[in-house]
């Protein structure tokens, strides 16, 4: 039974939380909730109450009661289920106590187990109760078990049930009884997504886990993975990984929770740690999952061991599409172009349409024949990626004047993809053609475009038209607060301001930028091609980091990092003549 969908079927999530549904909490939590009342009602008693019984005179209510339970013992019929039911209610009128209450409503309830049709009695008995003691909790959830029986269907429950049920449970402690609550949230549609939790139930966080302590086994690790997404949706991503490693230090925990905790340090925490926990499962999937898990560790080589694991002849059933999966990822991650253009050839041979191989494949052609090739696949021309594919490499053939009415072109084919707003603007700036770009901003307004890279280019834009202030402004505006994963503009916008602090003369914050920038970018792993675009931007700011470390007089400190920069990106001309500048200065 799962939770949160976003936990599952997906190959590479690695995106915030998309969170679809709730299916429920597992059927049993619900059934337990459900049935506690009934439990309480059967033993006559409720926790944490004393009876009240005790001081009423012998001969008024209980003598009643014992003349009601001997006709009880008589033969079912109609006639003895109406003068039972008169009887009850005739009782309530010398019920004085919760207690009584209760009593009469147990014996209410042992009708129904006879008489099906009575539960509406039942029912009405039971808010009578809840009327004479409001802020009774014991006879709040009766009184929602009796709504429950007369209601057993549909789930969730209808708007007049459901209503009913929740102003029941506003009379129930949820501190005292967080399972049986929890439950009739779910009953009444309460839970259908974390985002409708936490909007419809108070202090959704707190509730699953407080339930989570009073369950055990699968429905306490059902719980407690709903407790902690729910914590990511506050921000509160350390807290809910804290919350998963200590159910997976708990007893045994099963291995559909070991798989999910996988999944979700995958999405939100160490690539590394799920990596470790998709390790005990051998099924083709899981070990596509531990690969990737490595690659984005920065621990390439175990990662591309394992892809090659999947494709070996006999070793595993793998399926077309985990194939796919493993031969794109080890032409990505090839060390020369000649790998990577086998392992495409078989990804192509398997998959003729499959559309990031064939763009990856088209790169290590020609201009030329890249669009031929791309081209002759019109048929996929309908993919926007695809099409702005075909256009990216048809700029390098054409006039500048001419590309630039293509891309509007390409634009007017996906007017509301924000992936073609971005290649306009970077092919507009590229080539000085600002005015387009002011154009293109507003033709994405008009659209409601919202993209991140777009925000971050119309930042760079002010820039490069002197509004200094303006830029930094936006580019501050785009530093986000939450705890999803980054993209790539995060390391660009700190990167970028620190760039303007660094024109300001203010190199201590210059740095503070450079190295949150640094932090975000992914670093290749040790051994991985010097010089690849990754490794270019990074040994771009750890150069900038030198240079703020020697204004701050870190002499030390900056040689370490140019040759750190230098390992990144050898024929990298900047860094190698800052490194003999900082060698002549130190060596007089």
């Amino acid at each position: 039974m799962r939770l949160f969908s976003s936990f599952f079927d997906r190959i590479s999530p690695r995106k915030a939380i998309k969170a679809a549904c709730i299916t429920g909490i597992v059927l049993s939590v619900i059934l337990s909730a459900g049935m506690l009342t009934f439990a309480l009602l059967s033993r006559g008693t409720f926790p944490g109450r004393k009876k009240q019984e005790a001081s009423l005179p012998a001969d008024s209510f209980y003598s009643a009661l014992a003349d009601y339970d001997r006709a009880a013992a008589g033969s079912p019929g109609a006639e003895r289920l109406s003068r039972l039911d008169t009887m009850l209610t005739d009782l309530e009128e010398k019920a004085l106590s919760v207690d009584s209450r209760l009593s009469l409503l147990k014996r209410r309830r042992r009708l129904t187990l006879e008489y099906p049709e009575y539960t509406g009695q039942y029912r009405l008995a039971a808010l009578r109760a809840l009327e004479v003691f409001p802020h009774s909790q014991p006879l709040a959830m009766a009184a929602a078990e009796a709504v429950l029986r007369e209601n057993p269907a549909p789930f969730p429950a209808d708007p007049r049930t459901a209503e009913e049920l929740m102003d029941l449970a506003d009379r129930i402690s949820p501190e005292m009884e967080p399972v049986f609550v929890l439950a009739l949230h779910i009953l009444c549609g309460n839970a259908a997504s974390p985002q409708t939790a936490a909007a419809r139930i108070p202090q959704a966080e707190r509730l699953f886990g407080s339930a989570a302590i009073r369950t055990a086994g699968v429905e306490q690790e059902e719980l407690t993975f709903s407790s902690a997404v729910l914590k990511i949706l506050n921000s509160n991503t350390d807290g809910a990984l804290v919350q998963i490693e200590n159910l997976l230090k708990g007893t045994n925990p099963s291995v559909t929770a070991r798989y999910n905790a996988a999944e979700l340090f995958y999405d939100y925490g160490d690539p590394l740690r799920a990596a470790v926990l998709f390790s005990p499962f051998e099924e083709p999937q899981s070990l596509v999952r531990q690969g990737d898990a490595l690659y984005l560790a920065g621990h390439t080589d175990g990662a591309r061991n394992i892809w090659k694991t999947l494709l070996a002849p006999g070793e595993l059933p793998v399926s077309d599409h985990l194939t796919e999966k493993v031969l794109y990822n080890l032409a990505a991650t090839a060390r020369d172009s000649g790998e990577s253009l086998g392992y495409l050839e078989s990804l192509l041979r398997l998959k003729p349409d499959n559309i990031s191989g064939i763009i990856r494949y088209s790169r290590y052609l020609p201009a030329m024949e890249a669009a031929a090739f791309l081209q002759s696949r019109s048929a996929l021309l309908r993919d926007p990626l695809f099409d702005l594919e075909i256009h990216r490499r048809r700029t390098e053939l054409q006039e500048i004047r001419r590309s630039a009415a293509d891309t509007w072109l390409l634009i007017g084919r996906h007017p509301e993809d924000p992936r073609m707003y971005s290649w306009g603007a970077f092919y507009f700036d590229q080539q000085k053609l600002y005015g387009e770009t002011e154009i293109l901003f507003r033709n994405a307004e008009a659209n409601a475009v919202r993209n991140p890279w777009l925000a971050l280019h119309r930042a760079l834009h002010a820039v490069l038209g002197g509004d200094l202030t303006a830029g930094e402004e936006l580019l501050k505006s785009l530093i986000r607060t939450d705890q999803s994963p980054a993209g790539t503009e995060d390391w660009q916008i700190h990167a970028n301001l620190g760039l303007l602090a660094e024109a300001r003369r203010a190199p201590r914050e210059a740095l503070a930028y450079f190295e949150t920038a640094a932090a975000f970018i992914p670093l290749p792993e040790a051994g991985t091609i010097p010089g690849q675009p990754v490794s270019r931007d990074a040994a771009r700011l750890q150069l900038s980091i030198a240079r703020c470390l020697l204004a701050l007089g870190r002499t030390t400190d900056a040689q370490r990092v140019l040759e750190y920069a230098s390992d990144l990106d050898p024929e990298n001309l900047s860094v190698r003549l800052e490194i003999r500048r900082l060698r002549e200065k130190m060596s007089l």
